[in-house]
């Protein structure tokens, strides 16, 4: 038996998919070759994030193995941090170089990949923890037209639905727009538990010029999950400290 098949003349959305990369964004020393730069540097790129089908950032960063997450505020929030420090929520995350609490929640389905300087070299972003920096980094607006479409379905019956649109146009391709709609619901992992996620985010880019870019970016997310197993944290020595003041109080 022979089998033949027609090559077509266009790929996929990240077929083949490309996971080297090689230029980093370090703090004030802007983007630098990765294998040029002193610091310790790790990159999750959107392919690795589109073809694992990766659904928040606590799923995504388990592919890097000098990262833990502290799941203190839920399996959906994540506190990332590297080399068993611990990390700060105020000052070792970030997006698109801006700090963010670190207990936000994020959906990898909002990101172009994630940038991650372990333990002390991220110091190089400002004072912090030597846990490291976590930089997400939000998709932009693509020179090429996409128009990407998914359906899936998770778990007992979650079926998502997204749709991933962007492109240029205008004088010389000057603007650029990136829209991203996702919605997803139904039963969880347990029966009869419930989950919901909607994302609406919109990216919009202008280049005045050569090396000028104005850039504007709205997201809304929003997720709720109901029925699920609860779960507890605990930490001996605060709560040994919070006992301690509760007696010294008069």
């Amino acid at each position: 038996m022979t089998v033949t098949a027609r090559r077509l003349d266009s790929q996929g959305y990240a077929a083949p998919p490309h996971y080297d990369v090689p230029i980093a964004t370090l703090g004030p020393l802007g983007d630098q070759p990765i294998l040029d730069a002193p610091q310790s540097v790790t990159v999750i790129p959107e392919d690795l994030v589109v073809n694992q089908q990766t659904r928040n950032v606590n799923d995504t960063l388990r592919f890097l193995p000098s990262v833990e997450i502290r799941d203190q505020q839920g399996f959906e929030i994540s506190r990332p941090q590297s080399r068993g420090f611990q990390s700060s929520i105020a000052s070792n995350t970030r997006l698109d170089g801006l700090n963010i609490i670190g207990t936000t929640e994020v959906p990898a389905e909002n990101l172009a990949g994630i940038q991650v300087l372990n333990g002390p070299s991220g110091a190089l972003f400002g004072p912090e923890t030597p846990a490291g920096v976590f930089d997400y980094i939000l998709k932009r607006p693509t020179d090429s037209p996409l128009l990407r479409y998914v359906e899936g379905l998770d778990s007992n019956g979650v079926f998502t639905e997204q749709a991933d649109v962007g492109g240029r146009g205008g004088p010389d391709d000057k603007l650029g727009v990136r829209l991203n709609l996702l919605h997803g619901q139904g039963e969880a992992y347990v029966e009869g538990s419930q989950a919901d996620r909607t994302l609406a985010t919109l990216d919009v880019d202008y280049h005045l010029d050569d090396r000028t870019v104005v850039e504007a970016d709205y997201s809304h997310y929003s997720s709720d999950a109901t029925g699920l197993p609860g779960s507890f944290v605990y930490d001996a020595p605060a709560a040994a400290r919070a006992r301690a003041r509760s007696c010294l109080q008069p």
